[in-house]
């Protein structure tokens, strides 16, 4: 019995256009009530399995805004408490429930004043516990907030110490240590938040206090690493060199329908790179039950065409559609969808171990790259440093009121639900590039990861379009791939 099926038993509906339809706070406090009652004679997975199922409803109504945030989370975990006092999941589950930060994160705000990102990209030579190694300091970034400096630390020798730097506390304490000091005469320190490898360390230093938002009223800062290095003084005489950054209105979709995209999106990267074919559509993504919930809450219609874009790409995988899906026609792909899906090697991601990956980063040079893009949909985001190695590319990025999407729920776990943005990218050759973010993450401060390219960067390609995508529009910033200014 599907979950509308079950939930009739309980809630008064009315209909449009011959369908069953409800407004979505009484569609998952009916669900919720259902999904009790059939949990009655189950305990643990079985008991989880129903609970998700208005955790993935919960989450996703709420990210296109059919339920406020806060209605959302009181019914899911409300269901969670009521299984768990009546012991059809763990009862240890309980006591962590009734805790603050067992809800959804409660985002900050991005804060109102200046943003400033200026490229650094210079490497400095240096000896840490005795071994050579370079410190390449990306961009420094001054919100109204906080002020954070990305770099990375990468070993010139290399042998078989493996582990050396994640047990040497020196390769840390170097990042930790850094000195800002400014042309009004302040000076601040910082601590680097980060990991890496043997020979590799990445990430940001968050200076203790902020500098002026913007940079405003300051012409340079010195950067001293210690540790023997000279201090690196970066200019901020002249004025900031920003990226043409192009706005787009997405009023052509409901939320609900770029909700659908996004996560058709997220399959189709999934699909590609790990080539899942033949497999059920229920098994790469919880997408059918959110379909069920979108389409009895009226939501999105169930002929709409993000519907049959999702059921053209199923098809094209060789996936089994749900019911809800299996009548609707193919339709055609975004040019974006189908260049990068081409461009991909037969074996999906191709070959990329982790020695691979960490000899690019090893090898690679950084390239300018200081982006500050608008306001959109209540979040601010920068581009702060780039590195290059052949056609490897990746992109710091840091995020301020970054809205948290289901997927990241503390108490839903779900991995395969969309962001709230999504990030493409585009040459200036016409190739199109899906985006993977790594190193990092989103939480209540906001968020911070690199973004890498897949397929791998042409090599003929001397600009890149950044494309980055929420519910309420797009925005284009153009990057130059020359090692020219940014």
């Amino acid at each position: 019995m599907t979950q509308v099926a079950r939930i009739q038993q309980y809630a008064r509906f009315v209909t449009r256009n011959g369908a069953v339809i409800q407004d979505a706070e009484t569609y998952l406090r009916s669900l919720a009530e259902a999904q009790l009652r059939q949990a009655a004679g189950r305990r643990g997975s079985d008991a989880w399995r129903e609970l998700q199922s208005v955790q993935l409803a919960a989450g996703a109504l709420s990210d296109v805004g059919a339920i406020d945030t806060a209605t959302a989370d009181e019914i899911a975990v409300d269901l969670e408490v009521a299984l768990a006092a009546r012991g059809r999941i763990r009862n240890d589950s309980f006591e962590r429930l009734i805790t603050p930060q067992w809800r959804r994160y409660q985002v900050k705000p991005a804060p109102a004043g200046p943003f400033r990102t200026v490229s650094v990209e210079t490497q400095v030579v240096t000896d840490i516990d005795g071994e050579p190694a370079t410190i390449t300091p990306f961009a420094l970034v001054a919100a109204p907030d906080r002020t954070v400096l990305t770099v990375e630390v990468n070993r010139i020798t290399t042998h078989n110490r493996v582990g050396w730097a994640m047990t040497s506390p020196g390769w840390y304490d170097v990042l930790s240590q850094v000195i800002i000091t400014d042309s009004n005469g302040g000076k601040r320190g910082g601590k680097f938040w980060g990991g890496g490898s043997h020979d590799h360390v990445g990430g940001r230093v968050e200076l203790n206090s902020p500098l002026p938002a913007g940079l405003e009223g300051l012409t340079w800062v010195e950067l001293d690493f210690g540790a023997g290095a000279e201090p690196l003084r970066v200019d901020l005489s002249r004025a900031p060199v920003q990226p043409m950054v192009a706005t787009r209105e997405r009023h052509e979709a409901t939320p609900a329908e770029r909700y659908i995209d996004a996560a058709t999106e997220e399959l189709l990267i999934t699909l590609v790179r790990n080539r899942k074919i033949g497999t059920s559509l229920a098994a790469n993504t919880e997408l059918d039950r959110v379909i069920e919930a979108f389409t009895a809450t009226g939501v999105i219609e169930p002929g709409s065409l993000a519907l049959s874009r999702l059921a053209t790409v199923a098809r094209r995988f060789k996936l089994r559609l749900p019911d809800e899906l299996a009548g609707l026609a193919d339709t055609e792909l975004p040019e974006e969808w189908l260049s990068a899906i081409a461009a991909m090697p037969p074996n999906g991601r191709g070959e990329d171990s982790w020695d691979s990956r960490r000899f690019r980063q090893q090898l690679s040079g950084a390239l300018p790259a200081a982006i500050v893009f608008p306001e959109l949909g209540g979040a601010r985001w920068t581009v702060a440093g780039m590195r290059r190695a052949g056609n490897w590319l990746r992109m710091n990025v840091l995020g301020w009121g970054v809205p948290v999407g289901a997927r990241h729920l503390m108490h839903y776990g779900l991995d395969t639900l969309p962001e709230p943005f999504t990030w493409w990218a585009r040459d200036d050759t016409g190739q199109w590039y899906f985006t993977s973010v790594d190193n990092g993450g989103l939480g209540e401060d906001g968020a911070e990861f690199d973004l890498e390219l897949t397929p791998e960067l042409s090599l003929d390609a001397t600009s890149l379009d950044l494309i980055l995508s929420g519910l309420s529009g797009r925005l284009t910033a153009t990057i130059p791939l020359d090692g020219g200014p940014s």
